[in-house]
């Protein structure tokens, strides 16, 4: 397959990960108590919940392109949450069936005893399980053939989102009111803030009835959905990003057998159109471009190859001349060596990582021939395919395949092996008259510098515009970005 042609593989890994932040927001993430419940823990209801079941279709342009069905069931000790989530997802024009499956035992006061979580996409599968024990999260993660234990400080004992809307909606919280979490995403292992506002109650169109219910709106990450709950705080309708949307069917409507066609193409409902096209990228030595319509400020945009002036954002090619001969790692200043650490997704420890490593490097030649060969390595032997999963660096070892992020998460842990800090960034790159939103390395040999091991380019060129950098957990700072920002180009070299 064509270099050109696999380019346009780029986006879906990325893209795929912010979807599954966006689909798990509420109903798979593990919710904790904020830090001051004295002013912002919901109330509990009287007495215990009763049993619920509910299904919801999942739709884009009215096309319904995947299914989710959830269970809250008391049981002698509290009560069984279980819940899942099936997709037919397009990206690209390659469809592939998306399940995910969660589970929750709760304590008799909503808060989380033990939980699991698995995703499973072809060839992928990704799984996590664990229990709260005092103020700790004590988890297993597996991904393809590989397990590894993780440990997760809690500040409170967590909720999951289906004992708190029900909670919330039966406390009676007048429209205006709002309440903050902290949730914790299985998917991305991480802990962030949610923003429960109360709305007011509305008349809601189902299909072809009319239903009172009380709107809230989530905010998470700079982004906004909105949620309508009935009368025992089950959601009936919840908008997200990307036209994605669910509403509450019948069980004989889940399973009537009507067709689930795929999603739109995420990629090209996600990609920015700049005012004009521009050249072959790998040509230009500087581009200038106004980035309108979003705030900015929270975006790690002025730095190194970038410099921000209000809204304008100035890229240069980096320039590779006067790098070391040789990096010593006695010499990295404690942050900088930071970012040679193993983590759950760069896994640079494990033995086949190490073993490629020690093939790939060279000890006597400069460290920026040793990254040429570990990128053309990845060229050769890593297909480039879209796929669905929580990327990592041993499974996309193993199976060979991958788009943006297995690239980068390969990358990085193949340099943290061979000695260089390697950090992943995410952001836009131009591909066939759009940006699309990608993903790739920076690097330290000397200084930092970027590399794209998709597109096998040291340095990476100039339309690759960073927007965060870091895990999983901190990519997801440019959800904001999806179907708002809007790019201008002002000059290019």
């Amino acid at each position: 397959m064509a270099l050109q042609h696999n380019k346009t593989f780029l986006v879906s890994g990325l893209l795929c990960s912010l979807l599954f932040a966006v689909l798990l927001l509420v109903r798979t993430g593990i919710v904790s108590r904020p830090v001051d419940p004295a002013s912002i823990a919901p109330a509990m209801p009287d007495g215990p919940l009763e049993h619920s079941e509910r299904w919801m279709a999942i739709l884009q342009d009215n096309r319904r392109i995947g299914t989710t069905h959830s269970r809250l069931e008391p049981t002698e000790d509290g009560y069984r949450l279980t819940e899942t989530v099936r997709m037919r997802i397009n990206t690209m024009g390659l469809v592939q069936d998306l399940a995910l499956d969660s589970r929750g035992w709760l304590n008799s006061d909503l808060t989380l005893a033990r939980f699991s979580f698995t995703m499973q996409s072809g060839l992928f599968r990704f799984a996590a399980e664990g229990f709260v024990q005092d103020d700790i999260l004590i988890c297993r993660i597996q991904s393809g053939d590989d397990e590894q234990p993780l440990r997760l400080p809690i500040a409170a004992p967590p909720y999951l989102p289906a004992g708190i809307f029900p909670a919330i909606a039966k406390a009676g919280l007048a429209a205006g009111e709002r309440r903050v979490f902290h949730i914790f995403d299985p998917s991305t292992l991480a802990q962030e803030k949610i923003t429960l506002a109360i709305q007011g109650r509305e008349t809601l169109q189902l299909g072809n009835r009319s239903v009172e219910a009380l709107k809230v709106a989530l905010e998470f990450k700079g982004i906004s959905q909105e949620a309508w709950l009935d009368d025992n705080g089950q959601i009936l309708m919840e908008k997200g990003l990307l036209g994605i949307r669910q509403e509450r069917i019948s069980r004989e409507e889940a399973l009537s057998g009507q067709p689930v066609t795929a999603s739109g193409d995420l990629t090209r409902v996600a990609a920015v159109v700049p005012d004009r096209e521009l050249p072959d990228p790998t040509t230009l030595s500087r581009l200038t471009l106004a980035l309108d319509a979003v705030d900015l400020e929270r975006y790690p945009l002025d730095e190194e190859r970038q410099h921000l002036e209000g809204n304008q954002l100035t890229l240069a090619r980096e320039d590779l001349t006067d790098l070391p001969a040789a990096l010593a790692k006695e010499h990295l200043s404690p942050t900088i060596a930071a970012d040679l650490l193993p983590s759950v997704f760069v896994q640079s420890d494990h033995p086949k990582i190490q073993a490629l490593a020690a093939q790939l490097v060279d000890p006597g030649d400069a460290p920026l021939a040793n990254l040429r060969r570990m990128v053309d390595w990845m060229q050769t032997n890593i297909e480039k395919r879209p796929v669905l999963s929580l990327p990592d660096a041993v499974t996309t070892l193993d199976k060979r395949m991958g788009d943006c992020n297995e690239h980068a998460v390969l990358m990085a842990a193949l340099a943290r092996a061979a000695g260089y800090p390697a950090q992943v960034e995410a952001g836009l790159v131009y591909q066939d008259g759009r940006f699309f939103y990608h993903a790739w390395n920076r690097i330290y040999i000397g200084r930092w510098i970027t590399v794209d091991a998709l597109f096998g380019q040291i340095p990476a060129d100039v339309t690759h515009i960073r927007f965060a950098r870091g895990n999983a957990n901190e990519q997801l700072d440019i959800l904001p970005l999806l179907g708002k920002l809007q790019i201008r180009v002002l000059e290019m070299e």
